[in-house]
C-alpha cells in the first residue's frame, strides 16, 4: 500500500517538476471523421504519456471518447526563453462511444480505435502554445443494439488549439 502511495505522490508532483514550458493541458477544436464538429481536452503534463478526452456531434450521431497513449518529440526548436517550434508524433489508443438516435432509430454503438497524430506547436510564451494537429486511424464497432455485429470505422480530424 504503501509503494501505491508513494506512486501516486509522484505522479501528481510531475506536473509541478515540468519545464516553465513544457505543457500541461490542451484543448482542440476540429472537424473530421466520424467527428464532423468535435473538441477535446488533452492532459500531457505526465510526458511522454497523454490522457485525452472529447466529445463531437454530427448530423445523425453524437459521440464520445477516451484515449490515452504517448508522445515522440520529432524537433524541439525552443529556445531557453521557451519560444519556438515543437513537432510531435503521438500514438493512442482507447474506447468511443457513439449515440445514433436522431434520425434512423435509437441505437448506441461502442469501439475500440487505435489512431496516430502530427503536432505541430508554436510556444509564444513559457506557459502558452497555439497547437494544430493531424490525426488518423481507425478502430472496430464492438456491438450495437441495431445490428450486433463488428464493423470497421475510420477515424481522422484536423484541429487547432491551445496549450497551457
Amino acid at each position: 500500500m504503501a509503494r501505491l502511495g508513494f506512486l501516486v505522490l509522484g505522479a501528481l508532483a510531475l506536473p509541478a517538476a515540468a519545464r516553465a514550458d513544457e505543457r500541461v493541458v490542451t484543448v482542440h477544436l476540429g472537424v473530421g471523421i466520424p467527428d464532423l464538429l468535435g473538441g477535446s481536452v488533452s492532459l500531457t503534463a505526465l510526458r511522454p504519456f497523454e490522457l485525452e478526452v472529447g466529445g463531437a456531434t454530427g448530423i445523425l450521431y453524437n459521440t464520445a471518447f477516451a484515449r490515452a497513449g504517448a508522445g515522440l518529440p520529432f524537433y524541439d526548436g525552443r529556445g531557453e526563453d521557451g519560444r519556438g517550434w515543437l513537432v510531435e508524433g503521438l500514438a493512442l489508443g482507447g474506447y468511443r462511444y457513439l449515440d445514433q438516435a436522431y434520425w434512423t432509430g435509437d441505437f448506441e454503438k461502442h469501439g475500440a480505435e487505435l489512431d496516430v497524430a502530427a503536432e505541430v506547436s508554436w510556444w509564444l510564451a513559457p506557459h502558452f502554445a497555439l497547437d494544430a494537429q493531424i490525426l488518423g486511424g481507425g478502430g472496430l464497432w464492438i456491438g450495437s443494439e441495431a445490428d450486433g455485429g463488428v464493423a470497421f470505422f475510420m477515424d481522422g480530424r484536423v484541429t487547432v488549439g491551445v496549450g497551457f
